[in-house]
């Protein structure tokens, strides 16, 4: 069981002010009052309270040099709000105060008179009197850039202390510290309790720094730290200093400052209480996969463990900046429970990573590698805002009501929703107008999009059937083909490698194929492969609807595990030097695998694999990573006929090493 020591918090405080700094965030919701609107400040659906007012500091920089307000103007474009880039004239920002109609200022070639009383513009003698609506909004400065002005005194009757801006040995992980627990103020867990944790104060310099670091890759714009934590555990605390000192011996002085880094780790809130108490546990691993070892994972950049940390139902995430002993390492591989030998039969690496040159990721496979020393907790700008309460801040807050749960739920599905509506439109239209159109017309999808080719496209024009295809699936219903834009990107690499031997593996209704075939030099032979008769037989009629014969593209029926072993006896391919996958995303590895071991890739081939990303196939990505035999490059793209949905291609090149 842990304990915490801390002051009173203001963190519920901060997401508002956040908020109301953005023109675009005009609505904040309140568990208790209802809904507060920050431009009129009143709250709506409450008995108790109608009204709320904001307290600013003068904008006058010269009686308030360091804590002055700064204003920004924004002005409505199409229902967006959008900055005033231009210097905002201080006549203009004097009007707000006065509510008067004097300053006239000129903005993107017209000329603008103010109407404060509603927040407008209104051009004046340039052939135009359609108002504009502006606001303006305080500039949001985050409690941590404000904190070198600040001064942090004692918590009175708590008797706790918190140093101002110096900085704590080994709380750098450069600084080689090996010792006792080096927040001498932060009290000894009382008898019977394992760890204690206490809040690090603004004013401190560790605080400013794990908030860079944070921020670094997780924008302020998009997360609020509520609070940051410091572990004290001095069972863990013993074990890391000695494991650490061990490590030590022998090392350089660089080698000494690579030793220990500080990396991220995020997890649930269920599990935070476990970690302070037990430490990292490497036999946990596989959870989330283990791509690189069984072990405790930890990440460079906090927007990787940010996935991992998972909201409890305040909407509360917590992520671990913990002190790691990475030492020298190694590249990770699925199987590895330690890591491998530096050479045969002597020591061992200290830990595995992704990379063997600039890692992201690091594996550890000894928790006294690792202490867990801050806790971070945050929330998501996008989550509903709670004014009334800072209950559940704290890490080892409980559960909220349930009624609050329900409460939160139903804005928690609405953002869900708008958040994630391109994936929905994309089920609507993939799923349930295909199967209402199977229900209505009684045949396939493919066969729907071929009758509309038929009658829309140019026979003998591979270009214009290929836009006629796009233009079904923009219009009518979707279809997963390779698509323009990823198209372009399998359309270059045809081009520059010029391949006379190119094989298809996922025909579906021949988009692919005919966009390959078009861009073939004379004398080439494309193979294509389908496994569902019905597809192929679309597929042959679009081909042939294209002008391709039986002698520059080959359609073979059949599972893809069942004709790989038989097309050099069977269909008379030797090797090929151009592979295009785009069937079961399940199936690239399992069928990469296949092509290499009988002996169908040609030394320098291309092999192109779409849908890497979404859906994607990661256990086929980290194969060709870490395998050896192939240089990988990824195209990042977006899902064909969806724009707004992240996408990739996998280029790979087969060395034909082992």
């Amino acid at each position: 069981m842990g304990q915490r020591a801390e002051p009173p918090g203001c963190a519920s405080a901060e997401k508002p002010e956040k908020g109301h700094a953005t023109a675009s965030g005009s609505r904040l919701r309140n568990r208790s009052f209802g809904i507060l609107d920050l431009d009129t400040m009143e709250l709506g659906y409450s008995d108790v309270v109608n009204r709320v007012r904001r307290l600013a500091s003068t904008s006058d920089w010269k009686q308030n040099p360091r804590f002055h307000t700064r204003w920004q103007v924004y002005w409505k474009h199409r229902d967006t709000w959008q900055p005033y880039e231009e210097p905002v004239p201080h006549d203009l920002l004097a009007a707000f105060e006065r509510g008067s109609q004097e300053p006239t200022f000129r903005f993107q070639g017209q000329l603008y008179t103010l109407d404060p009383r509603p927040p407008q513009q209104s051009t004046e003698g340039q052939g135009s009197d359609q108002p504009i609506q502006i606001q303006r909004r305080p500039a949001y400065r985050s409690l941590s850039c404000m904190a070198r002005y600040l001064r942090t005194i004692p918590w009175g009757s708590r008797g706790l202390f918190h140093p101002s801006t110096s900085t704590i040995p080994g709380e750098r992980p450069t600084d080689g510290y090996c010792g006792p627990y080096p927040a001498t103020w932060v009290p000894q867990p009382p008898h019977g309790q394992a760890f204690l944790h206490a809040e690090v104060a603004a004013s401190e310099a560790v605080y400013r720094e794990i908030c860079e670091l944070f921020h670094a890759s997780v924008p302020e714009d998009m997360v609020l730290v509520l609070r940051i934590y410091r572990i004290r555990n001095d069972a863990l605390w013993k074990k890391y200093s000695s494991q650490k000192e061990r490590m030590s011996r022998g090392l350089s002085a660089q080698e000494k400052r690579l030793l220990e880094r500080h990396l991220f780790h995020g997890t649930s809130a269920d599990n935070v209480a476990s970690i302070c108490r037990e430490n990292f546990n490497p036999r946990l691993s596989g959870k989330h996969g283990a791509h690189y070892g069984h072990g405790s994972y930890f990440s460079f950049y906090a927007h990787c463990s940010h996935n991992f940390a998972l909201a409890n139902p305040t909407g509360h995430r917590h992520m671990f900046l913990a002190k790691v002993l990475v030492g020298k390492w190694a590249l990770g591989r699925p199987g590895y429970t330690q890591p491998p030998e530096r050479e045969p039969g002597g020591q061992r690496y200290d830990s595995c990573s992704d990379d063997g040159q600039e890692p992201a990721l690091y594996v550890i496979f000894d928790n006294s590698q690792c202490y867990p020393y801050f806790v971070i907790c945050y929330k998501l700008l996008g989550d509903p805002v709670t004014l009334d309460s800072v209950g559940g801040v704290g890490l080892l807050a409980g559960n909220s009501f349930p009624a609050a749960v329900a409460l939160a739920f139903i804005p928690f599905l609405v953002t869900l929703i708008i958040r994630y509506r391109h994936y929905f439109l994309l089920f609507y239209r993939a799923v349930l107008v295909r199967r209402l159109q199977d229900c209505l017309t009684g045949i396939s999808r493919e066969e729907r999009a071929f009758q509309y080719v038929l009658t829309h496209a140019i026979p003998g024009d591979p270009h214009h059937i290929l836009e006629t295809f796009d233009q079904w699936c923009y219009h009518c219903e979707y279809l997963s083909n390779v698509g323009p834009h990823k198209g372009k990107i399998l359309d270059r690499l045809i081009c520059e490698n010029t391949p006379l031997t190119v094989l298809e593996l996922g025909t579906s209704c021949g988009y692919a194929t005919i966009l390959m075939a078009q861009c073939l030099p004379m004398g080439a032979r494309l193979y294509t492969v389908e496994m569902d008769p019905r597809n192929a037989a679309v597929a042959e009629k679009v081909i042939r609807l294209a002008g391709f014969d039986e002698d520059t593209v080959e359609l073979i029926v059949g599972a893809s595990e069942e004709v790989i072993p038989q097309l050099k006896e069977k269909h008379g391919l030797l090797k090929a030097d151009f592979v295009f996958m785009d069937h079961w995303k399940r199936c690239y590895l399992r069928d990469l695998q296949l092509l290499a071991a009988h002996g169908l890739l040609l030394e320098g081939a291309t092999i192109v694999a779409d849908n890497v990303v979404f859906p994607g196939a990661p256990h086929f990505l980290q194969y060709v990573k870490t395998c050896g035999k192939y240089r990988c490059k990824m195209h990042r793209t977006s899902l064909e006929y969806f724009r707004a949905i992240p996408d990739g291609m996998a280029e790979l090149t087969y060395t034909g090493l082992d």
